[in-house]
């Protein structure tokens, strides 16, 4: 009988899984076909991500020589480039903070803002600072201080990818911790940016295995089987709580006892078709009863979701300068249907055209306005939102669409999340969840939790705590 059983196989839950097989408790982990893996570099502020990677890739005795390919490799984020007011492509000044410039008269500025509107983001830097620290909201913050030129055309491409509503809307202890605290010692807001400026590197890298993260996923299974963790192909159908532990019934009919569960509430979607829209929860795919055979608490899961979609287009910086070309990123605020849209340009070698854009849509509610929209609707949509960004899609090619939890937006609503999972949490039945759609989608702060998780589980499970 297995101390653990783990039922899935995401990035979050394998790490869960080895936290628990390296204490020497024996566990079964139920490998997935279905499971999803990052495909991309994620954001690492915390260096989360590359310190799971390194555990993975690490030798596991002195002859060993470690798992190749599992490498982490980390970046910083570079500024993309903006649209003028004239239409042509300019870099944006580095560095930055969410698009704030910190050299308000920089060249790169002045080409995006005209020299008015930069000359008025200069004027920040003798404005005085009357409310100290005190501006909750961060596009408030930035038309104060910059003016709304600097806001709608550096810094809302910037807030609208990642949140998916405006800088209004975003609380500025979320976008950029600390930066209201720095502009009362700094005197400015620009100055604020510039003292940001290293931190900010920091929390915009980010983090890819070396190999990819396909590669990552078959060291951490090798690995796992290093500890002697089953790998099963039989999924959980009920999971019932009882006074020795749990009860698993399976896929096959099998019934499996363990001490311990870990469900892998997932930490991402898969990509589909138009056909194929998937919506945001965090489903475990299987009923999970209390020991009266009542349907355990609802698992938490993000407030809102958001649209991600991508798709091959035509050469974006056809007829620019070679050194703006050569920048290969451009990021786009489409406004549609009286909601924003973000439109990130990007350089892809595996399209034909050379060329993708990643296109993100509002935030919404899981149970709101769009919610379920037909998968029809979302394409005609999508080719629209391309449409008005003036881009046009290579031959041939289709939407690849996916759900996902939108970036919490405000304090009030990641400490309302937060409390909601704490209170799941502390129940007493011998059982954790683990996965990035369980919060905000943030990758790097679900293996945190996880491996926190874990370790409170190997604890109990080892009898060093209740």
């Amino acid at each position: 009988m297995p101390d653990v059983i783990v039922t899935g196989s995401g990035p979050s839950a394998v790490l869960a899984a080895l936290d628990l097989a390296e204490v020497g408790l024996a566990v079964e982990l139920v490998v997935s076909p279905d499971d999803v893996w990052p495909d991309r570099p994620e954001r690492d502020p915390d260096g989360a991500i590359a310190a799971a990677l390194a555990r993975i890739a690490a030798p596991v005795s002195t002859e060993h020589s470690g798992f190749a390919g599992a490498e982490p490799v980390s970046a910083p984020r570079t500024a993309p480039m903006l649209r003028t007011p004239g239409g042509a492509w300019a870099p944006q000044a580095e560095p930055e903070v969410l698009g704030i410039p910190a050299q308000p008269l920089a060249r790169e500025v002045q080409r995006l803002l005209g020299v008015g509107g930069a000359l008025r983001a200069w004027l920040d830097r003798v404005t005085p600072v009357l409310t100290v620290g005190k501006t909750r909201s961060f596009g408030k913050l930035v038309r104060t201080r910059v003016g709304a030129a600097a806001l709608s055309r550096l810094v809302e491409p910037a807030v609208v990818e990642r949140y998916g509503v405006r800088a209004d809307a975003v609380d500025a202890a979320i976008a950029a911790p600390g930066l209201n605290e720095l502009l009362t010692r700094a005197g400015s807001l620009t100055g604020a940016a510039l003292a940001y400026a290293d931190r900010n590197v920091a929390r915009e890298t980010a983090t890819a295995p070396r190999g990819g993260w396909l590669a990552a996923r078959a060291a951490v299974l090798e690995r796992l089987s290093l500890y002697a963790v089953i790998l099963s192909d039989d999924p959980a159908v009920v999971a019932r709580e009882r006074d020795t532990g749990w009860e698993i019934e399976r896929a096959s009919g099998a019934v499996t006892h363990a001490r311990g569960l870990v469900i892998d509430a997932g930490d991402r979607r898969g990509w589909g078709q138009g056909s194929e829209l998937l919506t945001a929860d965090s489903d475990p795919g299987f009923r999970i009863e209390d020991q009266a055979g009542a349907s355990h608490l609802a698992m938490p899961q993000a407030s809102a979701e958001r649209l991600h979609a991508e798709i091959g287009i035509q050469d974006p910086f056809a007829g620019e300068l070679d050194s703006v070309a050569g920048k290969a990123i451009g990021l786009l605020l489409v406004e549609f249907e009286g909601a924003p849209w973000s439109v990130r340009l990007a350089a892809d070698p595996e399209r034909v055209s050379g060329w993708t854009a990643q296109v993100a849509g509002p935030r919404r509610g899981l149970e709101g306005e769009g919610a379920g929209a037909d998968p029809a609707d979302v394409l005609r949509q999508l080719d629209a939102v391309l449409a008005s960004a003036g881009l046009e899609r290579a031959a041939g090619a289709e939407w690849r669409v996916r759900s996902a939890p939108a970036a919490f937006a405000t304090v009030a609503e990641r400490d309302r999340a937060d409390a909601e999972l704490t209170t799941w949490r502390a129940q007493e039945s011998e059982r954790i969840a683990v996965g990035a759609r369980l919060i905000d989608g943030d990758l790097g702060r679900a293996f945190s939790e996880a491996h926190r998780e874990a370790t409170v589980l190997r604890r109990r499970l080892t009898g060093i705590s209740d």
